[in-house]
Parts: structure tokens; C-alpha cells; sequence
């Protein structure tokens, strides 16, 4: 069904190619609290119960950015698909209210 929405094959293949692997193998789409600001992320491994690997594309190109180990405590899991976050990265966060609308989780990691 999803292969018919105009740009999902290229959202996908991006996603795949962002970080080498297939999109399955993420774990979670994070919002990423990085002092006093918050970013978009891509959980990719828990280390343990206070440290996470998470991958943080570059805008507007997300096959390119940086991993970090990140304190769960700073992470808010999304209920986004991997496309969508992808979407706000190349857009470059225009229409990030619409997309993001009523998936940012009220409770931390």
C-alpha cells in the first residue's frame, strides 16, 4: 500500500542507505535532548539500562551524520516511522508540526 504514496520508495531507499543497514534494524525513531535542544534520532543499540547508541542524520542530506552514546534519560521514544523522520531531515524541518503531531511521547526513555 505505502508504495504507492508519491516519494515512499525514495523516503525508504534513503533510510535504508542513511546508515547501510535495513530499516527493520532500527529500533526506535528518538527525539534526542542535547542541552537545550532536541533532535531527531535513530536508537540503533541499548548499551544498558542508562546508555544508548543513537544515529543523528545531517539536514537536509540524511545519509550522511554522527553517532553519539547518549544517556537514556536524555531520549523520548517516537511513534514515527523511519520515512517520516527521514522527511523532516531532507525538508529541512518544514512541515515538522505536521508531521510530528501527536507522536511525541509525554514520558522519557
Amino acid at each position: 500500500v505505502l508504495v504507492h504514496i508519491p516519494g515512499y520508495s525514495l523516503l525508504k531507499g534513503m533510510t535504508e542507505s542513511a546508515v547501510g543497514m535495513e530499516p527493520e534494524n532500527f529500533k526506535d525513531v528518538v527525539l534526542v535532548n542535547t542541552e537545550e535542544v532536541w533532535q531527531i534520532g535513530f536508537l540503533m543499540d541499548e548499551i544498558d539500562d542508562k546508555l544508548s547508541t543513537v544515529y543523528i542524520p545531517g539536514a537536509p542530506n540524511a545519509t550522511s551524520g554522527d553517532v553519539f552514546f547518549v544517556k537514556n534519560d536524555r531520549l523520548k521514544k517516537l511513534d514515527l516511522p523511519e520515512t517520516s523522520a527521514i522527511k523532516i531531515y531532507s525538508k529541512m524541518g518544514l512541515d515538522s508540526k505536521k508531521i510530528l503531531k501527536g507522536e511525541i511521547k509525554n514520558t522519557s526513555f
